[in-house]
């Protein structure tokens, strides 16, 4: 057993916990992981997590308001290019406190009026804590996605990260799933046989062997998460965000202790047994489990990419040049500029991934779903407004940067 640490003032969620440990032994990491997220009155996410300025973490959407515009300027090249359907859903699953939806939707009256007249947009959240807006959006609160044969796209952004994972150990070349349990009054983590077949099944998939001691995660939820997606979409686009890698890169050697990791007040750690359900706990998506499962679900992947690539394909860097063009405070200019630019740094927001997918478009190629920057007008960018977290106050050390430093553009 191996100790982790010991808490004294407890919270709801990790009563609960404990009184579950207590009547079964031991439960599954992704038990305890769905219990401290996702308790029904005291789970991180559940008490509306703690996204932005004032929170423990900040997402893309609310680094800038250009996150959501070049979304939605995706969004009409997928339109077009399903030959322009009469009715356009976008489902924004996970879609949290609606930031990028908000964004997305302020920038529609710049786009073509017969894809914004056509467009519906659909947010889905499993907690009814999660803050509506006043605009022309739909908001299902729901577990699953209770929607069928759709034409449009569906959308998450670092959605797959926050899904409940079961931990392993390889131990004597075989798979030992790393259970939670309670010692002395502490919890602890013990190695047991896996709790079901399809731990070790994910595992046998892998086209590398992993060598004993190696620690890691697997998440069971993707293949449902897609099967589910599958049965929404009838034809269109599944668009993923999230921080993560392919297989050979997640269960590389330099990966040996696992992703697993938390942030709280900005600040990210591995204490994953600290403050539970006042913390978020996530870890690194297996982006080659969601193309798999993508392939038995009649889904097919255009590309895998990172954000920095994705968003200057959409044209961020036109939006970057216009930037400079504007009569802006300095101190305005440099607060737009620097939150645009983090969103493409390949050491902060840029290396998140971007997964491209189709079903039953005929789309071969991502190519053939982007706009073509030489001829196309995105007009002025939009603006930073108090709703995103304003990076420049120097408040996130983690994203230090200078202008005259700054990649490109």
């Amino acid at each position: 057993m191996i100790p982790v640490t010991n808490q004294l003032n407890l919270t709801i969620a990790e009563q609960d916990i404990r009184a579950k440990i207590a009547q079964y032994g031991r439960i599954t990491f992704a038990e305890f992981m769905e219990l401290a997220l996702y308790h029904p009155t005291d789970g991180y996410y559940t008490n509306g997590g703690a996204i932005g300025a004032a929170g423990d973490y900040y997402t893309s959407p609310a680094a800038h308001p250009v996150f959501g515009a070049m979304i939605a300027i995706q969004l009409q090249q997928m339109w077009e290019a399903l030959g322009h359907p009469e009715r356009f859903y976008v489902i924004e699953t996970g879609s949290g406190t609606g930031r990028l939806a908000a964004d997305l939707m302020n920038y529609l009256p710049s786009l073509e009026s017969d894809f914004v007249e056509t467009l519906r947009y659909v947010t889905i959240e499993r907690s009814f804590n999660a803050p509506p807006n006043a605009l022309a959006i739909d908001h299902i609160f729901a577990l699953g996605i209770p929607i069928n044969d759709i034409v449009g796209c569906l959308i998450s952004n670092e959605l797959i990260d926050a899904f409940p994972v079961h931990r392993f150990l390889i131990d004597e070349g075989k798979p030992r799933e790393l259970y939670v349990t309670e010692n002395g009054g502490n919890i602890v983590e013990e190695p047991g046989e896996p709790s079901t077949p399809a731990l070790k099944a994910r595992l046998d998939r892998l086209s590398l062997p992993l060598p004993n001691g190696f620690r890691g995660e697997v998440n069971l939820g993707i293949s449902p998460w897609i099967q589910e997606v599958s049965k929404a979409l009838m034809c269109g686009f599944i668009l993923t965000i999230d921080y993560g890698h392919l297989e050979y890169e997640l269960y590389s050697s330099e990966r040996g202790r696992g992703t697993m990791q938390t942030f709280y007040n900005h600040v990210q750690s591995d204490c994953i047994y600290k403050r539970i359900g006042h913390q978020d706990i996530t870890c690194q998506v297996d982006f080659s489990s969601v193309i798999y499962a993508g392939e038995q679900f009649q889904i097919k992947s255009l590309d895998l990419i990172t954000q920095s690539e994705y968003l200057q394909k959409l044209g961020i860097g036109m939006w970057i040049r216009e930037l400079r063009k504007t009569s802006l405070s300095q101190s305005d200019l440099y607060s737009n500029l620097m939150a645009m630019r983090q969103l493409i740094e390949p050491a902060g927001l840029g290396n998140f991934k971007v997964l491209i997918q189709e079903k039953n478009t005929g789309i071969d190629s991502l190519q053939q779903i982007l706009p073509d920057l030489d001829t196309i007008d995105l007009g002025s960018p939009p603006l930073l407004s108090l709703e995103h977290v304003p990076l420049l106050e120097g408040r996130y050390p983690h994203t230090v940067w200078k202008p005259e430093n700054s990649i490109g553009f």
